[in-house]
């Protein structure tokens, strides 16, 4: 989502979540250039450049198969973080989203306790070995395959809790690992959130979901919701109708509404 175009559009900065991945860790130093037009950062980091097949159980041992490249990874991603941090920005970090599924390398296909020490590991290295105080550690499974808890590394590993979902409406979120997670008393939030039937996005992307309507099933069907992070552009605010109602609606803050943050 482009957040000037946004802000041009609709009149609102609204409470920007921006998303990456690891392949934008050079973009850390934009971001925090930019700070003035949003205050928190979602992040779901990929191990891109692992060694084929490897499995969780192989990136965290010492001479298995991706072990190398996941550390030197690691490192790369903890330098972007830091960067940050030492902006006074905090990070909603999100790794191996969607772990439930398939499409990923850490995802249903590993043993979840092999997916859980990986986890753990990760944040061990993050925070221990690296230092870094300013992440909120989010798990986010997706709401399409079930097995939403299987995969959980532990209430001392997580801060928040959320859903990748693209639901037209907001009743299937509730019913497909909304009551799961939230039994966890976490905060919840929407990590990935956009309609469905939006396919060809570039070429013919369509332009006719209601943001009002949105806001109101929040409301209804998840009112323990304290965020959403729209997933595509096209899914985006700035694109869709009836943005500057749903930033307008009493449950949505805005930044204007917030203190300063960061330096």
């Amino acid at each position: 989502m482009s957040i000037a175009r946004h802000h041009r559009n609709k009149g609102n900065w609204g409470l920007g979540l921006e998303s990456l991945g690891l392949a934008d860790i050079k973009r850390m130093r934009m971001l925090t250039d930019a700070m003035n037009a949003f205050t928190m950062v979602s992040d779901s980091s990929l191990l891109t450049d692992r060694a084929e097949n490897a499995t969780c159980k192989d990136i965290i041992t010492p001479g298995r198969p991706g072990y190398d490249v996941w550390m030197r990874q690691l490192d790369l991603i903890a330098h972007g973080l830091q960067e940050l941090e030492d902006e006074g920005v905090v990070v909603l970090f999100r790794p191996f989203h969607e772990m439930n599924g398939k499409w990923f390398w850490w995802g249903s296909s590993n043993a979840p306790e092999d997916f859980v020490a990986l986890w753990r590991n990760m944040l061990d290295l993050m925070t221990t070995t690296k230092g870094l105080d300013n992440l909120l550690w989010v798990y986010s499974p997706g709401a399409s395959s079930g097995h939403y808890l299987d995969f959980y590394p532990g209430d001392s590993y997580v801060d928040m809790v959320s859903l990748d979902s693209y639901s037209r409406t907001l009743p299937e979120i509730q019913d497909r690992g909304y009551k799961e997670l939230i039994a966890l008393e976490k905060p919840f939030g929407l990590t990935e959130f956009g309609p469905d039937k939006l396919s060809n996005w570039d070429a013919n992307p369509r332009r006719d979901y209601d943001f009002e309507a949105c806001i109101e099933g929040v409301v209804k069907h998840l009112p323990l919701c304290t965020f959403f992070n729209v997933w595509h552009q096209y899914y985006g605010l700035h694109f869709q109708k009836n943005a500057k109602e749903c930033l307008d609606h009493p449950w949505v803050v805005n930044r204007k509404d917030l203190p300063s943050f960061g330096r």
